[in-house]
């Protein structure tokens, strides 16, 4: 016989039958009783239907006692509820037996030990509950007819001598037990399952609960909307943060309460932020996973303005958005930190640079002889000198352009650029240098010219920073390849060496201004911010750049940028 109850839950419902059975007996035993004590006086019958009452009482009391210890195993459990069953069953029987033949109505008692079987253990015993009370009806009825067992209260007599009503009681009682078994087998399912539900519930609930606690003493603000873009949920760090109340942002849209701005002040459109952008977004596609924002600014309710550090994230359910999340904090501190570390980075670089152009320039002077004939030792020294000053120079400067980038202050200017006379001018500027590593530059150039829409000047700075990692990375006596061609709409410039390559773990943050490329130890003045300026120029111009590389096989730079036209024949060169 199995049990489909948790220990916990079969415990309430034996004491919840045990008050149940409490509450029927009491009301049907004196809705019995009362009446006949009321015509007759204490008569036998009244007396059998107030033991009976008792009886059930005492028993219940005995149960109700057993079942209180929560300590006890599940198989005491499942004893007591079958016991209660078997005890019903019997009771139900002497009851009918005691009061009188087949035709009382006591009869109907039988309904509810099959009832409270299904309540207690299951399908399987309402069954057969519902067959034992039949079979046992049965008896009774044929033991009662044949005169085996005499009721001590026989109502009509001249019933016992019919036997077309005994025959026809035989079937209709245990049928009707039968389908009261199988209705009671549905709805104890219903039972079953709404009692199911409803735990599911209060763990649902609990967890809810527990869920809006955590968010709710959050130290970050939590904003969440639903497919809409209105605001369902907040917690007490937004309102902290925001200045709105709780009350006063539940159903309205984010948008016109968390104003989202560009670093300049300019309002973001809804359309165009990233956390209303995904709840047009398939929950299967990489533009639905959790975003990091932190270029931004949000408004405040009384006007004020803060930028913040957070993310966003989808809610999916079923396979469906059905809104979305963001977490952020206010990143004022962190805004005002990294100004102070870019005010310190701008100042020392410009006090930086005055002293080491002086020391290039004396280092520059005695080599061209101006304080006198030098020896080949000093003449070396001098040189490593000038050439330590240089790497610093250009250290420097890349900073201070750093510097100038992050606050915006760069202006390019497009215009239609040919890439063969940019690949000129780097190719001068970097010659002396290539030649005192012992290096050769290798140019190929298409047989039509390309010309970019490009700022000129900006571009050979990019191009240089490339060519002057390659430089850097680069294996003494080998050659830098640099190539341009058309691809589609774009012109690229490929910039391929020939060093020990770049590790993987390193490629993912080559453009990073904050990280130094340090995969090749034979590397030689490289700086580390070049290429992320690189990038950053790039991006004012709408190119791109991207790398190739892998150790021991040298690395390609490619540069893209919007192509203008082609035009004038040429022809592949080499210096």
């Amino acid at each position: 016989m199995s049990v489909s109850f948790p220990k916990e839950d079969l415990r309430q419902r034996v004491r919840w039958y045990l008050g149940l059975r409490w509450y029927l007996v009491v009301t049907l035993g004196a809705a019995g009783a009362i009446p006949q004590f009321l015509q007759e006086g204490f008569v036998a019958q009244v007396q059998q239907n107030v033991a009976i009452i008792l009886l059930v009482l005492a028993i219940n009391s005995v149960f109700l006692g057993i079942s209180s210890f929560r300590g006890l195993r599940y198989s005491v459990y499942q004893a007591l509820a079958i016991i209660q069953l078997v005890l019903d069953v019997g009771i139900v029987t002497g009851v009918v037996y005691l009061n009188g033949g087949i035709e009382n109505i006591v009869v109907a008692l039988y309904v509810i030990p099959i009832i409270m079987s299904g309540a207690l253990l299951g399908r399987r015993v309402i069954y057969l509950t519902g067959m034992a009370a039949a079979i046992i009806y049965d008896a009774l009825l044929v033991l009662d007819y044949t005169h085996v067992i005499t009721p001590q209260n026989i109502l009509a007599p001249a019933l016992h001598a019919n036997g077309n009503y005994v025959v026809q009681t035989l079937f209709f009682a245990p049928v009707m037990l039968l389908i009261i078994t199988v209705v009671t087998d549905f709805v104890a399912k219903l039972v079953r399952e709404r009692t199911q539900l409803t735990t599911k519930l209060e763990v649902v609930t609990a967890e809810r609960a527990e869920i809006e606690a955590i968010i709710k003493s959050m130290g970050s603000a939590l904003v969440a909307v639903d497919r809409q873009g209105k605001i369902t949920m907040v917690n007490d760090a937004f309102e902290h943060l925001s200045g709105w109340a709780r009350r006063d942002v539940i159903g309205v849209d984010l948008d016109t309460v968390l104003p989202l701005l560009s670093e300049r002040g300019k309002k973001i459109e809804s359309d165009k932020r990233p956390l209303l952008q995904l709840l047009n977004s398939d929950p299967h596609s990489p533009a639905s996973a959790i975003q990091h924002v932190s270029r931004y600014y949000y408004a405040k309710k009384d006007g004020g303005i803060f930028p913040f550090v957070g993310s966003v994230a989808p809610i999916v359910l079923l396979g469906e958005v059905i809104g979305a999340t963001t977490v952020f904090e206010d990143a004022s501190s962190i805004k005002q930190i990294d100004q102070l570390k870019t005010n310190f980075v701008a100042l020392a670089s410009h006090q930086l640079k005055t002293p080491i152009s002086e020391i290039q320039g004396y280092a520059t002077n005695m080599l061209q002889g101006v304080t006198g004939r030098l020896t080949k030792q000093q003449t070396d020294y001098l040189t490593a000198i000038q050439e330590i000053t240089l790497r610093c120079n250009k250290l420097i400067t890349d900073l201070l352009d750093a510097v100038v980038l992050e606050q915006g202050s760069i202006r390019v200017n497009i215009e239609a650029v040919q890439l063969s006379k940019v690949i000129k001018r780097v190719v001068t500027a970097y010659q002396a240098r290539v030649k005192q590593k012992s290096l050769k530059i290798a140019v190929i150039e298409p047989e039509q010219e390309i010309t970019v829409r490009a700022d000129g000047d900006t571009l050979v700075e990019i191009i240089g920073n490339v060519v002057a990692n390659a430089v850097s990375y680069t294996k003494k006596h080998t050659t830098i390849t640099i190539e341009t061609k058309a691809d589609g709409d774009e012109g690229v410039i490929l910039v391929r060496d020939e060093g020990a390559g770049i590790d993987k773990n390193v490629l993912e943050h080559l453009f990073l201004k904050d990280d130094v490329l340090s995969s090749a130890p034979e590397a030689e003045g490289g700086t580390g911010v070049g290429l992320y300026l690189a990038k950053e120029l790039l991006s004012l111009q709408k190119g791109k750049i991207s790398v190739v590389s892998s150790t021991s096989k040298g690395t390609t730079m490619a540069i893209r940028i919007p192509l203008k036209g082609r035009k004038h024949d040429r022809s592949s060169r080499s210096n």
